[in-house]
């Protein structure tokens, strides 16, 4: 009697040969990752720990020093944009309400501490031509505030000329806009601008290190700033 061979075996015989073929790939054995025991180096002397401090020392004060620089330039820039559009608005109050209107400015102590010095400027309407070109400042009672005393910001200064005869000293002025358009200083004739400083003084001489110069044409009121250079009003 012939055998008749099982129709699994030859299923079973391929089975065990593909696990054997799949038990018989396995990898080396990985050896342990360098990460894991890294070689021994040594620590930072003491020397190059003082290098590495001094250097930062010297890049942040050469950084703070820059950029007080520049926020000195910013803060006189800005008020000087900021004293340009209050000169622009009073002008124009003055045309359209047909009215004479003062732009008043002062550079003194500030009443709240009594020992900081700062700048501030207001806007006045006066009762009348005859009473906003006198040379004497206008009275509070005949006059009236509009809007507010505005204070700039940064140690700015607002004077009448550069370099500065005396530091310490008050500055003020002002300057009319009359309804026709023009525009007038009763206290100077003829001095038609101001000056936006720092107050930080280059060398001895009084003379801020940052001004910008605001001018005013005394036949149509307009007004054109520019920055100054110190070098300018050196002795």
């Amino acid at each position: 009697m012939k055998a008749i061979p099982n129709a699994q075996c030859p299923h079973v015989s391929s089975f065990r040969v593909e696990r054997s073929a799949f038990g018989v790939q396995s990898s080396s054995p990985t050896p342990k990752s360098s990460l894991l025991n890294p070689p021994f180096r040594g620590g930072f002397t003491l020397f190059e720990l003082l290098a590495v401090i001094t250097i930062i020392g010297l890049v942040l004060s050469l950084s703070l020093g820059s950029f007080h620089g520049w926020g000195d330039a910013q803060a006189v820039r800005g008020s000087a944009e900021i004293v340009e559009a209050a000169l622009e608005h009073a002008r124009d109050y003055a045309v359209t309400q047909r009215v004479p209107v003062s732009f008043e400015y002062l550079t003194g102590i500030d009443a709240t501490n009594g020992i900081k010095k700062i700048a501030e400027y207001r806007i006045v309407q006066e009762a009348s031509i005859a009473a906003a070109t006198n040379s004497a400042l206008s009275a509070e009672d005949n006059s009236q505030l509009l809007g507010s005393v505005h204070k700039l910001p940064g140690g700015v200064w607002l004077v009448p000329q550069v370099p500065l005869q005396n530091p310490a000293e008050n500055a003020s002025d002002r300057f009319v806009f009359l309804p026709n358009g023009k525009v007038c200083n009763p206290q100077t004739a003829g001095f038609l601008h101001l000056f936006v400083v720092s107050r930080k003084m280059r060398g001895t001489g009084n003379t801020p290190k940052i001004i910008y110069q605001i001018d005013l044409d005394p036949v149509n009121s307009a007004v054109t700033s520019s920055k100054r250079s110190s070098e300018e009003f050196s002795p």
